[in-house]
């Protein structure tokens, strides 16, 4: 599986999710190439980790928070996200580089 996949006009994500960055970033693609890897500052207690990654994608993909749906994962750092309707593709993402 790739770690994105279209579903019409939503996005479809695989991510491995890294907490307690230094910052909020894009990694690249898991060495696997079935997950993109993320960083976010926020710990994974709560519920702020997905919290905190839904307003990340959300901001990097130029849609609002509630146009971010978890499909699975809400406790695990593998994840999968669908976005409605992105009205932006991020660089990193649009030209991703492997990552060890």
């Amino acid at each position: 599986m790739s770690w994105y996949r279209w579903h019409g006009e939503d996005l479809e994500l695989a991510l491995r999710v890294q907490t307690r960055a230094p910052r909020d970033d894009f990694v690249g693609v898991d060495p696997s190439g079935d997950y993109y890897r993320v960083r976010i500052q926020s710990p994974p207690v709560d519920g702020k980790g997905n919290q905190s990654l839904k307003r990340f994608i959300a901001e990097e993909f130029g849609v609002a928070p509630s146009h971010i749906t978890l499909l699975s994962g809400e406790h695990a750092r593998y994840k999968r996200l669908r976005i409605q309707r992105p009205r932006l593709l991020p660089i990193a993402v649009v030209r991703p580089a492997a990552t060890d």
